[in-house]
């Protein structure tokens, strides 16, 4: 079975956002077994490297960031840097509503819009020889409208 970590970033609030949780379950239903983090910009770095180095496996196959309204922060985006430098082998997926500056560098895809049946496409793509996805180029990196 294969595996994610979708991490939700999102203002410290008394509710969860919606977007990680509703991507994890709809990826849930099609086989795969996720865990999201909420509040994932509350951590620090050594808190969320421990989080993933206890996670890690060969089934872990992306991580997936769900951010938006200008939330991810440069802090975060060290741990995801961290995870594209030492592990190759994960994908990073980035996916919001919008994504106006397409926040890291680090990223292997981003999704904008409701991203449930692009999120799906690209993970049979990617990991399951399923059909290409089409993106379009923005600045330079692969977008996947879910709208």
């Amino acid at each position: 079975m294969y595996k994610s970590i979708i991490f939700s970033i999102h203002p410290p609030s008394t509710y969860r956002s919606l977007g990680a949780h509703r991507i994890s379950s709809f990826l849930r239903q099609h086989g795969w077994d996720i865990e999201v983090v909420n509040f994932a910009n509350q951590f620090n770095f050594f808190e969320l490297y421990q989080f993933f180095v206890s996670r890690y496996s060969s089934d872990l196959k992306f991580i997936g960031i769900s951010c938006n309204f200008g939330m991810y922060d440069k802090e975060f985006d060290k741990f995801v840097v961290w995870v594209k430098q030492n592990y190759k082998d994960v994908k990073i997926i980035v996916g919001g509503q919008y994504l106006p500056e397409l926040m890291t560098e680090a990223a292997d895809y981003f999704v904008t819009g409701f991203g449930e049946n692009a999120m799906l496409a690209l993970t049979k793509y990617l990991f399951s020889n399923g059909d290409p996805v089409r993106f379009k180029i923005e600045r330079g990196r692969k977008v996947i409208d879910g709208t």
